[in-house]
């Protein structure tokens, strides 16, 4: 017998998570937050590109950046045969454009700035995060019913894949990525496939083109959702009945393919468009200094993936470790099944830790992986299926345990008491923590750099040991055309030029920790910035100290830019060590500097 509350949380769950999850937003959320973010800037300058600006060269994103972003430009733009193309692929924006119309018309109305960056434009991304995964989690819900009829395991199940791992953290926080859509496509997806397995009724088969089209748009990677059919047909006999039965139906199968080309050909129309070509490769502009940009499929980082301190995938979502169980009742039931959705897993996990960078950049937890958390879902269901004595109150408390320490990591990783390349080390050295003193306490201590705010009062209160000062008026690389003083600034070669480079002997006496505080002034001659377009190293004669990269900076295009920056220099040897100040510039990227000056103080 099924118990109410049982079945009233299985009829409201996508509407109890979706509550939870504006809740979420609101403690989260902090005045003027822009909610269209790094790699969502370039999904989304299709809109204001085609429907505002009539610019695909995206010229107007440079005032956005200055207005909206404090100058820090995402390197969503590529040159090609002297054209700029949006590198990025265009589903999100396809799947945004109602929304984004929306937003325009009351901007319109309200006689705010129609200029696609303002608030309600903004706030327009994180309510579409909500409507697609809303939709998401009610077709999810609707296949895992397929694989039980206990209501409590199924709220349970979704409540776990939504807050349990960084899912909810892609949803409310950073709506602009594509992976709550895609994680919400595919548990469409494979609802279909199954009602279509099911029924071979042919109202199926333009929903399932419309949805992989979409998938692909999205992230193409996500086309090996393509896997899904095996185990969701369950036995060799239904997954071929499923090709006959969609081959049987011309008619549709014909106008779902002509769909789905059509909306496959958004991507190289768009390109024709901007660049004059059909199809590009979008990282070339990083081919001058990393070579290994894209896919190496010889050598896999499968363990590093799935372990790494680094985003690993168990280190940061151990549910989804626990859900691997699931395997065992699957694989005894069904042989067939478990096999199928072991394959898909491990090819889909191949394939994204072949990924040059396997750990998917600045995130919270594997992301790649959200797309594909159905798959996961279903393992969960067959291990919860299992029968165990006080099965409701353990995993009530597993689900309480399990949620509070992903919550307590996200709000780890929001506050910067994550550090941006983890190791085992700094993992635990921050486990769990949450007080305030420990908010980018992993940069100052293993990367010797401190935010000159947290240094402000300790400056005041100290006489420098020694003040440098270089304007480059009598410097041998410099320019003669742009200068923050004077008439001359510094353009570096290609390599590395010292900005200074000599003993200290003011510091013969000194502690052997000495904090230098440091500023620079930066002209980008190019708008095309990313992170590697310079780098400042401060080294000693017989170590590096730190790089400290334009990645860090909010730089504005043609205009100075006034660089702080604070590092803690540890066991100083003043005797033997020159003090080594280098800028680098990488690629041949046009930057002036000038007014370079720092202090040194003892710690």
């Amino acid at each position: 017998m099924v118990s109410k509350s049982a079945l009233g949380l299985y009829n409201y769950t996508e509407k109890i998570i979706l509550l939870l999850l504006i809740l979420y937003a609101t403690l989260i959320y902090k005045p003027g937050q822009n909610y269209i973010n790094s790699d969502g800037q370039g999904y989304y300058a299709y809109l204001p590109a085609i429907f505002i600006y009539n610019d695909l060269e995206y010229t107007f994103y440079d005032d956005i950046a200055n207005q909206y972003y404090s100058g820090n430009r995402h390197p969503f733009r590529v040159e090609v045969n002297g054209s700029i193309a949006n590198k990025t692929w265009p589903g999100l924006a396809l799947l945004w454009l109602p929304f984004f119309l929306l937003a325009h018309v009351i901007t319109l109305l309200a006689g705010m700035p129609p200029d696609g960056y303002s608030s309600i434009y903004q706030f327009s991304i994180l309510i579409a995060s909500y409507f697609y995964l809303y939709w998401g989690l009610y077709f999810l819900k609707k296949l895992l019913k397929k694989y039980t009829e206990n209501y409590f395991i199924l709220f349970i199940t979704i409540l776990l894949v939504v807050f349990a791992t960084p899912l909810f953290n892609y949803a409310g926080k950073m709506p602009s990525f594509t992976h709550a859509y895609s994680f919400s496509i595919i548990s469409f997806l494979l609802y279909k496939i199954k009602r279509f397995s099911e029924t071979h009724h042919k109202k199926h088969i333009l929903p399932l083109s419309t949805a992989f089209a979409l998938i692909i748009l999205l992230r193409p990677t996500n086309g090996l959702v393509i896997l899904s059919i095996p185990f969701i047909c369950e036995n060799w006999n239904n997954t071929k009945q499923f090709f006959i039965a969609l081959f049987k139906n011309v008619k549709p199968l014909l106008a779902a393919f002509i769909l789905f080309l059509s909306l496959i050909s958004i991507i190289p129309i768009l390109y024709k468009l901007q660049v004059d070509e059909w199809l590009i490769w979008q990282y070339r502009d990083r081919a001058n200094y990393e070579a290994k940009v894209g896919f190496n499929f010889t050598d896999p980082n499968f363990f590093n993936f799935l372990f790494s301190y680094r985003n690993g995938l168990f280190i940061y979502s151990p549910l989804l470790f626990i859900a691997l169980g699931g395997l065992i009742p699957i694989f005894k039931s069904n042989k067939f099944k478990g096999t199928a959705l072991l394959t898909a897993l491990i090819t889909v996990i191949y394939a994204l830790s072949s990924w040059h960078s396997w750990y998917y950049g600045m995130s919270f937890g594997m992301r790649a992986m959200v797309d594909y958390l159905p798959y996961f879902s279903i393992l969960l269901i067959a291990l919860f299926s299992i029968p165990f004595k006080f099965k409701k109150s353990i995993l009530a408390l597993l689900s309480i345990i399990i949620i509070a320490f992903t919550l307590i990591q996200n709000y780890q990783y929001r506050n910067g008491i994550f550090h941006w390349i983890m190791n085992k080390e700094k993992y635990w050295d921050v486990f769990l923590k949450t007080d305030n003193k420990y908010n980018w306490y992993l940069n100052r201590k293993y990367d010797s750099y401190v935010t000159p705010d947290s240094l402000t009062n300790f400056i005041l209160t100290k006489e420098p040991l020694f003040t440098f000062k270089n304007s480059f008026e009598y410097y041998s690389k410099t320019n003669d055309s742009i200068a923050y003083s004077g008439k001359k600034s510094l353009k570096p070669n290609h390599w590395h030029t010292f900005l200074f480079n000599r003993n200290v002997p003011q510091l013969t006496n000194s502690p052997n920790e000495i904090i230098l505080t440091a500023q620079i002034y930066c002209y980008p001659l190019e708008y095309d910035l990313i992170k590697t377009h310079f780098k400042i190293i401060i080294k000693t004669s017989e170590k590096e100290i730190v790089n400290i990269t334009s990645e860090s900076q909010n730089l504005k295009y043609n205009q100075w830019n006034k660089i702080n920056f604070t590092v803690l220099i540890e066991d100083f040897k003043q005797d033997s060590d020159k003090l080594q100040i280098l800028i680098q510039t990488l690629e041949n990227k046009a930057f002036l500097f000038d007014h370079f000056s720092f202090k040194i103080y003892p710690n």
